[in-house]
């Protein structure tokens, strides 16, 4: 069997979480001995780049705008003339666009999650994802959801046969050298206990309702800061927000880096808490499994398919649920303990490996 990638989301991001799923999965199918191949044509990929020079068609280049929307266009069109060519089997997109459909091979989609549908108001109304999502999928042969919430989610939105529709979890690749990194710029606020928080803040990822849920709580404002890793800087909003929850200055901190600056993040913290309306799979409580931090999360989507047992979970719409939640656990050293243990189990039901055979098990079912 043929297996084909094409260039999409390797043009559109240098790095990201759809680009790793698709190298990941090339790659494990690829040392499989599969016959595997990655139409990624000119692109700005750094995870693509470092995998077998036998499995990908392309090169990477130093300089490629965001807004490259033309040579975009132009890889996609070579992608197709050359898997054409290569007359492969299956044709897996990894991004939404008009591309033709191959109609000599069998074209899967992946969907990651719904939430561009269900919550547009978080979003631009020139965003176009929406659009070029449904026309990708009614046009594929087969769709692969990475949960079961998203399949739930896809049929009630877009009426999609559930018969087109198979479940893969994502893989997770747990990275154990990038611990223990120095954070001196920050240590002044890393000496104090903290609870974080990974990710964009905005709209569902809702760090709003955690901040506010802290804030009524007396003993958690004395004794612990908050860090937000990534997201970008706090704006305005967000500042008079903390400012008028009754924060101090130096008690809700943002911090910006790498993996190596997350995992350290992960092995200091007394909590991690993810309170996300909505999410299509949620690496992060997994991640922080993974550096032995006990986890608190949200009951909503697919967050309890991926953490089982292994959290404590609250509503993310009630504000008590949260803050109780969070006392429970930090104030709690037994059971901290328990959700630790609990969480290294449960990374252990997630692998890229995993994905892989199960992927290359949906893709025999459909030739």
């Amino acid at each position: 069997m043929k297996i084909a990638y094409d260039n999409q989301i390797f043009n559109m991001q240098a790095y990201g979480g759809i680009s790793r799923y698709y190298t990941e999965l090339a790659d494990q199918l690829y040392h499989n001995c599969e016959d595997v191949k990655v139409y990624a044509g000119l692109h700005r990929n750094n995870y693509i780049d470092k995998v077998s020079n036998n499995l990908v068609i392309g090169s990477k280049i130093n300089y490629l705008p965001k807004s490259a929307s033309l040579l975009l266009m132009l890889n996609s069109q070579v992608a197709n003339i050359n898997m054409k060519k290569w007359k492969a089997d299956i044709v897996h997109r990894t991004y939404y666009n008009k591309s033709t459909k191959i109609k000599s091979a069998m074209n899967v989609i992946t969907v990651y999650d719904m939430i561009h549908e269900l919550f547009p108001e978080d979003f631009s109304k020139k965003d176009g994802t929406s659009y070029l999502k449904e026309k990708a999928i009614k046009k594929s042969d087969h769709v692969i959801c990475i949960s079961e919430s998203t399949k739930k989610d896809l049929i009630k939105v877009l009426n999609i046969p559930e018969d087109k529709i198979s479940v893969v979890h994502l893989g997770y690749h747990a990275n154990k050298n990038l611990k223990n990194k120095v954070l001196s710029r920050n240590k002044i606020y890393l000496d104090r206990p903290f609870l974080l928080f990974v990710g964009a803040r905005g709209g569902y990822k809702n760090f709003k309702g955690m901040i506010e849920a802290i804030s009524t709580s007396k003993a958690l404002m004395q004794d612990f800061n908050i860090v937000a890793f990534g997201g970008g800087d706090f704006n305005a909003a967000e500042k008079n927000n903390i400012r008028e929850l009754g924060f101090c200055s130096t008690q809700v901190l943002n911090i910006q880096g790498g993996d190596d600056i997350l995992s350290t993040l992960y092995e200091k913290a007394t909590l991690f808490i993810y309170p996300s309306l909505y999410e299509g799979f949620g690496l992060p409580p997994l991640e922080a499994m993974n550096h032995n931090c006990p986890v608190v999360c949200s009951n909503t989507s697919s967050i309890p398919e991926v953490v089982g047992a292994a959290a404590l979970m609250f509503s993310p719409h009630d504000i008590d649920s949260i803050r109780q939640s969070i006392e429970k656990v930090v104030y709690d050293t037994e059971m901290q303990r328990d959700l630790i243990n609990k969480g290294l189990i449960r990374i252990e039901k997630f692998s890229w490996e995993k994905c892989s055979v199960d992927t290359l098990e949906v893709y025999k079912s459909i030739i």
